[in-house]
């Protein structure tokens, strides 16, 4: 429908107001301002919620792989990071001759576990301290450290090797119980 302006646009150039009328000819569009359906026009259409939609979805898609991805490699450093506190932990346990016994790591699916003896196998169970870690994670190498009493010595550099897919960290101890990640 073709509205007509009565009184066209006045503009004053005198004052620094510009003054503008018009009136239009339809009463129902003076009544809602010059648009018919404005009241009626609330929500959203379809096209928007499906268009909103896929966009969230397709942010999903990208971002799911990735989190993923990271969250497997904090779980490794997670990981290597108990690995390398229980070991420290074992050599100044052994070092400063606690309960005159020698103190090991042992690592297995789902846990680290620091215990008091000479070997896991004759370990008293009662000092065990246990740090759980992801299942996923694969150790290979040697498994098992115990560290001499008084010196906190492992006699010989040994090699963890903590594996989840592609991603790897290797925690070395040297002879001297030093503990080194990478």
């Amino acid at each position: 429908m073709r509205r007509e302006l009565r009184n066209p646009p006045r503009v004053s150039l005198g004052s620094d107001l510009c003054e503008r009328s018009w009136s239009v000819s339809d009463p129902k569009d003076a009544r809602s301002g010059g648009f018919r359906n404005s009241r009626r026009m609330r929500g959203f259409t379809l096209i928007e919620v499906l268009l909103a939609g896929s966009v969230i979805a397709l942010i999903a898609g990208f971002m799911l792989p990735v989190s993923v991805a990271l969250k497997n490699r904090t779980d490794l450093d997670t990981a290597a990071t108990a690995l390398t506190q229980s070991l420290r932990r074992a050599s100044s346990l052994s070092h400063s001759n606690r309960d005159n016994s020698r103190w090991g790591v042992r690592v297995e699916p789902g846990s680290i576990i620091l215990f008091h003896g000479a070997n896991y196998q004759s370990r008293d169970a009662s000092y065990d301290e246990t740090t759980a870690v992801s299942p996923t994670i694969v150790a290979t190498g040697i498994t098992e450290f115990v560290f001499q009493k008084l010196s906190g010595d492992l006699g010989a550099e040994r090699t963890a090797l903590l594996t989840f897919g592609a991603e790897q960290r290797t925690v070395t101890i040297n002879a001297k119980g030093v503990v080194t990640t990478y």
